[in-house]
């Protein structure tokens, strides 16, 4: 049983507070224990996440206004017991910068096979695309992390 997961992307003002807020608000409604954080490779260090990921969860109901941005650290990777990413490059970055965390790093899209490609600086469009494959990968994850 997972007891905390870690979405990375870059920046971390876009995808992976999309994806923590869509996860932590899905597992809620499950009663699940399961704690979400994410953090970015390269991340804008304590900037909140962009305006149009902002407007796109709230919409859904959603509110991620009081994320910060943080680096991804080895603590975050040690202590996640799933870590996941939105491309596939990123999984090699993780298991470079601790490779204890190698076995548990997996791409959001895993299951359906998809990269979310990072929407920094694109249209309101883009952004909802963005959610929607979240909101599959949440689909596919559903299964393994909630009964």
């Amino acid at each position: 049983m997972f007891k905390s997961i870690l979405f990375v992307c870059i920046g971390n003002v876009c995808r992976s507070p999309m994806a923590e807020g869509f996860f932590r608000h899905q597992l809620q409604q499950h009663q699940s224990p399961i704690k979400t954080v994410s953090a970015g490779l390269h991340a804008l260090v304590g900037e909140p996440a962009v305006e149009e990921a902002q407007t796109v969860m709230q919409k859904e109901g959603i509110d991620i206004s009081a994320h910060r941005a943080q680096q991804v650290t080895e603590p975050l990777l040690i202590d996640a017991d799933l870590i996941l990413t939105m491309e596939e490059g990123y999984k090699n970055a993780l298991h470079k910068a601790c490779p204890s965390a190698r076995g548990k790093v997996f791409l959001l899209g895993h299951w359906s096979d998809f990269e979310i490609y990072d929407p920094f600086r694109q249209s309101s469009l883009v952004f909802e695309q963005t959610y929607l494959l979240i909101r599959q990968s949440w689909d596919d994850w559903r299964s393994k992390l909630v009964k």
